[in-house]
């Protein structure tokens, strides 16, 4: 008799970063109602998909060429999915020199620009209107908008400001008090963002209103390059907060009056968790504020991992306070203003990133009408 694993269409996933893996593991459930799974993937990214209830886990190894022919071997897939890491080269890559050309692949974009290798790629899949006006060179004609996957999960998590109270509280901040985290974005080498890291804190320093800081390592980071992180933030004289406290990623969105980086998307989920609360606005500095800035070295970062040179993010209107590396400190005070207007900044950014459900259901039929073409 034949099993019900066995009528379903076969997918393999790759994925060899922890941002889309994110991404990934919000589709697995919809994807097993139709498809039977695997995913090609580290351990890293593997401890970001969940129980494994829905999908069987493959090892990619050292040589990502030989990690997608043994993938393919085992899976025999009818379709395949690939993400967008940042930089370097691995299975996400690899698969479609190794996929037979009868066998279609899509291709999820997780960031604005993100995408190599992606001349095999018959469809990709991005998060709005803004990916696909940026998308990757020779993509444009084959982009389709989905919409935010990652962000289906804040609508069935605990409320945000839950979530800001509890957080809050594990930092020990009481009403009224200021906390500003500083989040690091990931670099083609090794803490190459150090000069905007020890510039932030500089600036930090001539904040006069009472507030307690935080610098956020990037998940990519060593143990080492967190290390040194910690100890810029302890040396700077600043009072820092003590984050091992803080235990789920929604504590981290929502915990915190002011978000600081020069690119990275955590801004953006911050705010789309944001939007989940219906709740009336709080004045003054009680609500979030995000600020993203350009500088030199995060110009560079933006362009090698993307080719562009800003991100859509990095525009005026689209929620975000903007500030430049020559006025980093006065953009640091005048977000952390009483009056800065935090209710206009989130209204902006709920024409964007306003989290909606269907997402993964729309991306799973997507899927499927590129098996019936």
């Amino acid at each position: 008799m034949v099993s019900e694993a066995e009528l379903k269409p076969r997918l393999l996933v790759t994925v060899r970063d922890a941002g889309p893996a994110k991404m990934i593991a919000a589709l697995l459930p919809e994807l097993a109602r139709t498809f039977t799974t695997a995913v090609l993937c580290d351990a890293f990214c593997r401890a970001g998909l969940g129980s494994g209830d829905d999908f069987q886990w493959i090892e990619s190894g050292f040589d990502p060429h030989e990690s997608c022919a043994t993938a393919l071997a085992i899976v025999r897939p009818d379709i395949v999915l690939r993400t967008t890491p940042a930089y370097g080269f691995g299975v996400d890559e690899a698969i479609g020199c190794a996929l037979e050309p009868e066998i279609p692949m899509f291709c999820l974009q997780d960031h604005y620009g993100l995408g190599r290798d992606l001349a095999r790629v018959e469809r990709m899949g991005v998060t709005d209107g803004l990916a696909r006006d940026c998308a990757p060179e020779g993509a444009a004609s084959r982009v389709d908008v989905l919409g935010w996957l990652s962000h289906e999960r804040f609508l069935k998590a605990e409320p945000w400001r839950s979530a800001r109270d509890v957080g809050r509280a594990k930092l020990g901040l009481r009403p009224g008090d200021l906390a500003v985290c500083y989040v690091c974005i990931n670099e083609v080498e090794p803490m190459s963002g150090r000069e905007d890291i020890a510039a932030f804190l500089d600036a930090a320093s001539t904040i006069s209103a009472p507030s307690r800081w935080s610098v956020r390592p990037h998940p990519a980071m060593s143990a080492a390059e967190a290390r040194w992180c910690a100890r810029a933030a302890h040396e700077s004289g600043l009072n820092i907060l003590d984050t091992t406290r803080l235990g789920s990623e929604r504590e981290w969105l929502s915990a915190f009056d002011l978000l600081v980086s020069p690119a990275s998307i955590m801004l953006v989920d911050a705010l789309a968790f944001r939007l989940t609360d219906p709740e009336p606005l709080e004045a003054g500095r009680g609500d979030l504020a995000c600020l993203y800035l350009t500088t030199r070295r995060a110009c560079a970062a933006m362009a090698a991992a993307s080719g562009l040179e800003r991100f859509p993010t990095h525009y005026p209107g689209r929620g975000f306070a903007l500030g430049a590396e020559d006025d980093l400190a006065e953009a640091l005070a005048a977000a952390l203003e009483d009056d800065v207007d935090r209710a206009a900044l989130i209204a902006a950014a709920a024409t964007h990133f306003r989290p909606s459900l269907g997402v993964a259901s729309r991306t799973c039929a997507w899927l499927e009408k590129g098996l019936r073409h």
